[in-house]
């Protein structure tokens, strides 16, 4: 059966698959339509888990103000929690929430205080009944059930089977979100291992760009030496040519 624990468990993976989501859109990269089509039926998914939850609330006989409270509290915290997700889906300016919407049932405190009154007086009677006739009482008298009592067992019977299907669907919904939440840790471990490699490429190119930057100031620094020493080279060279000259014409 659906319970608020599984609808929480699910708005968390929800959570993950929306903001996986939103980061490929914010990387430039369009997610599939699938991966849209995912997240708006697990949207839909809590959505009606959350009216399930609302209709036995308020069709269940409460003997228990704290259990009460205890599960209008879990109700309630799935309610904000799927409020969160669609604010944050919303975000993204191509998507449509308004069908997705939830409007919690309104709470009528007189049925809820009739109910217990009418389950203290059942207890009431019941207590009075083992007090006059004893613990063996209810070998000898059966609760009285007209016909429509059992139509209504027979659609308490469908509503159980409904709701288990919803169960058994939204556990095969969980393990899928976990299979997408792995693959996408190892894509962004995939995309991390790359982006170092490029940053190790970046690096190895500034330190070669520096070494021929390096080499270039050298080359400049010898070739202007050169000129300015030109012309005393030239002069030495002449005066050599000049003395070899005096000698052999001597």
């Amino acid at each position: 059966m659906v319970t608020a624990n599984k609808l929480l468990l699910l708005a968390d993976q929800t959570r993950i698959s929306i903001d996986e989501w939103t980061r490929l859109k914010q990387m430039g990269r369009e997610p599939s339509q699938s991966d849209k089509g995912d997240i708006e039926h697990s949207l839909r998914t809590i959505r009606q888990g959350l009216v399930a939850l609302n209709e036995e609330h308020a069709t269940r006989g409460y003997t228990d103000d704290q259990q009460l409270d205890q599960d209008r509290s879990a109700i309630d915290k799935v309610a904000s929690k799927y409020q969160d997700l669609l604010d944050q889906y919303a975000q993204n300016p191509d998507v449509d929430v308004e069908p997705l919407r939830y409007s919690a049932p309104p709470q009528s405190t007189e049925t809820v205080a009739a109910k217990k009154s009418v389950r203290f007086r059942e207890n009431l009677e019941d207590i009075q009944e083992q007090r006059l006739f004893g613990p063996r009482a209810n070998n000898f008298v059966e609760p009285y059930h007209d016909d429509p009592d059992m139509d209504n067992r027979d659609i308490h019977q469908q509503q159980q089977v409904t709701m288990q299907q919803q169960d058994d669907h939204l556990d095969r919904l969980a393990q899928s979100v976990s299979r997408q939440h792995e693959l996408s840790i190892q894509i962004d471990d995939e995309l991390t291992v790359h982006n170092q490699l490029l940053d190790d490429v970046d690096n190895y190119v500034d330190r070669s760009h520096g070494r021929l930057e390096a080499a270039k100031h050298r080359l400049e620094k010898f070739s202007r030496k050169a000129k300015e020493n030109g012309s005393l080279l030239t002069i030495a060279i002449l005066t050599l040519i000049f003395i070899i000259l005096v000698v052999v014409l001597k």
